[in-house]
């Protein structure tokens, strides 16, 4: 009842800000609409809550939560702890006792490009001192902060879609996937917030002049991105980089420009290893086909100081001797796959010690996922594979039935989408603003291509693309033409209804 209670005064809380904030009266929807799309996430919080109770109870979500409240119970017991922790500064006996209370907190990698998942334990940690250890509250906040970021991309899209708002509504508010994974305690859901706060700010790199304002949004923004999924910025950079460049030069060549960008981008990328070697990009993406390879295969890894252990899901308890809920020794006799940085690193090790190995994770095999092409190390190898990487996130999920909740539903959803997407070739307006077009198109393309190059689980595949569909629907959007569209109806509808002989008599 109590929570029923906190619950409704925060829902009451974030309704009457929008309502009052003037930033939140979007043009084409009266404030009535806006508040019940907003309500709308709110719904589908509650149901992706029931979700994940019954099919997915050991979900990012519930670990950020469970690790969150670790990190606020810190505060309590020793603040100096906690801020340590929190800024991740020093690394004693007592926080490293800490953090492995936190089997996610050690999960990023020492390379660049990361999915930092310290960020939302510590997001947690913060909801936590006003939600008073409810888990819906922290949902109900993550909402009201992806509805903001969704806010701004609708406000920053508008100008194109002045005489059809309803497909950026959809694209920004009402799409299943978009609504249901941005409204609970999960990546997206902040996400968008960076996304929106980036793109708002500049205009799509094709603003002129910025005000301290804009300066700030956009570092936050950056920052978000940069802080919770870096691939998902670098997806969007040349983009951003070649609008900059049309800005602040004349609007003509655009094409030339957007072309010259990505050739020098991909020259930064064939050299970049030898700046730095944690800028080497090929490496950073075979690693992470590598670590998502292994979370489809399933298993089990414990660590030791830099020995890391592999063992296959149904023979950790063969192999393992328990000697605390989290720590574990290794029964001789066997051999064991031991790397650092990924499989393609794996030395065999016999058990001839008796040191104590720490879990870092269990994961459960998948059992949805798609074949991919294990890449090389290589800018060459990944571009070759990317066609295809393309093609299995736009229509494997249509062609492979998942037997997770809403398998019917994302069938739906994908096919709609690529029918959608074949119909802009027959539709296709004379004249579009081609900058953000080619920014929507390039950034969906690079996005989706880098997800099917590292991921074959199925699942995750849905999941991690939900960034490109809004742009992917608003890019569809921008090159239909509307006419064109009428008109095919309006002869489609003569043709299956005109009077026969019959209708004649």
């Amino acid at each position: 009842m109590l929570q029923l209670l906190w619950c409704s005064f925060y829902i009451a809380l974030f309704v009457f800000i929008i309502r009052k904030y003037a930033f939140f009266r979007l043009p084409g929807i009266t404030s009535t609409y806006t508040v019940s799309l907003f309500l709308l996430k709110i719904v589908s919080a509650l149901l992706v809550w029931r979700v994940f109770i019954l099919f997915y109870p050991a979900s990012d979500a519930n670990t950020f939560f469970y690790d969150g409240e670790t990190l606020y119970a810190t505060f309590f017991e020793n603040k100096a702890t906690f801020f340590k922790l929190f800024f991740g500064l020093g690394d004693t006996p007592e926080l490293q006792a800490i953090r492995e209370k936190m089997p996610i907190w050690n999960n990023s990698t020492g390379y660049f490009l990361i999915m930092d998942s310290r960020t939302m334990i510590r997001l947690n940690a913060l909801f936590r001192f006003v939600s008073f250890g409810y888990f819906y509250i922290h949902a109900i906040i993550m909402c009201f902060l992806s509805f903001t970021g969704l806010v701004y991309l609708y406000k920053l899209f508008f100008p194109y879609f002045r005489n059809a708002p309803i497909l950026l509504i959809i694209a920004c508010f009402v799409f299943p996937s978009v609504v249901f994974w941005s409204s609970t305690v999960l990546k997206e859901g902040i996400l968008f917030l960076g996304i929106g706060l980036t793109l708002y700010h500049c205009q799509c790199g094709l603003r002129n002049k910025y005000s301290f304002k804009n300066c700030i949004g956009f570092v936050m923004g950056i920052t978000i991105l940069i802080l919770i999924k870096i691939y998902v910025l670098m997806a969007m950079l040349p983009a951003l980089l070649a609008n900059f460049w049309i800005a602040n030069s004349n609007h003509k060549r655009i094409v030339l420009k957007y072309s010259l960008t990505y050739c020098l981008s991909f020259v930064f990328l064939l050299t970049a290893h030898f700046i730095s070697p944690s800028l080497d990009v090929a490496k950073v993406i075979k690693k992470k086909q590598t670590d998502f390879i292994n979370v489809a295969k399933g298993g089990m890894v414990v660590y030791h100081d830099s020995c890391y252990i592999y063992l296959n899901y149904d023979e950790r308890e063969e192999r393992l001797q328990r000697v605390a809920p989290t720590a574990y020794k290794l029964k001789k006799g066997y051999r064991y796959a031991s790397f650092k940085f990924g499989k393609e690193d794996t030395v065999f090790i016999n058990a001839s010690d008796t040191n104590v190995f720490i879990r870092l994770y269990t994961l459960v095999p998948s059992g949805n996922t798609t074949a991919i092409h294990k890449i090389q190390p290589s800018v060459i190898d990944i571009l070759k594979n990317v066609p295809m990487a393309f093609v299995n996130v736009m229509v494997i999920p249509s062609l492979v039935t998942m037997n997770k909740a809403f398998s019917d539903f994302i069938l739906i959803e994908n096919l709609l989408l690529i029918a959608c997407f074949f119909c802009v070739f027959f539709f296709l307006k004379k004249e579009y603003p081609l900058a953000i077009v080619l920014f929507c198109g390039s950034f969906v393309f690079i996005l989706f291509s880098l997800i099917g190059i590292t991921t074959p689980v199925l699942g995750a595949v849905v999941r991690y693309r939900i960034p490109g569909i809004p742009f992917l629907i608003i890019l569809i959007g921008l090159l239909m033409d509307e006419g064109k569209i009428k008109h095919a109806f309006f002869k489609l509808k003569q043709n299956l209804f005109r009077k026969g002989p019959y209708f004649n008599k």
